[in-house]
């Protein structure tokens, strides 16, 4: 999905992107953030969950001003809960 958003990204940029603007790079994004989001909070694997999160911040970095408030916000919510679970596991793990 980071690849489809960066190809449109640079087409829309460079002018190859007939009958596409920065309406389309915001559509997508729209579709493929909170994708990214939703699947982040259902992943386990903290290998994984790192691997998303690079994803994530690409994306967000492609998107940045065409997110809005609550886009960003999720985003956010969404990170600072994967962390605290990531420290909750490693207290666990540290315990036993």
């Amino acid at each position: 999905m980071l690849e489809l958003l960066r190809s449109a990204k640079l087409a829309v940029e460079k002018g190859m992107a007939q009958w596409r603007n920065e309406t389309y790079v915001k559509q997508l994004s729209d579709y493929i953030i909170p994708a990214l989001v939703e699947a982040l909070h259902k992943e386990h694997d903290t290998e994984i969950c790192a691997s998303m999160l690079d994803t994530l911040n690409e994306c967000v970095q492609i998107s940045g001003p065409l997110l809005d408030e609550s886009q960003v916000r999720s985003t956010v919510d969404e990170i600072k809960q994967v962390i605290t679970t990531g420290v909750s596991r490693k207290s666990e793990r540290a315990a036993i």
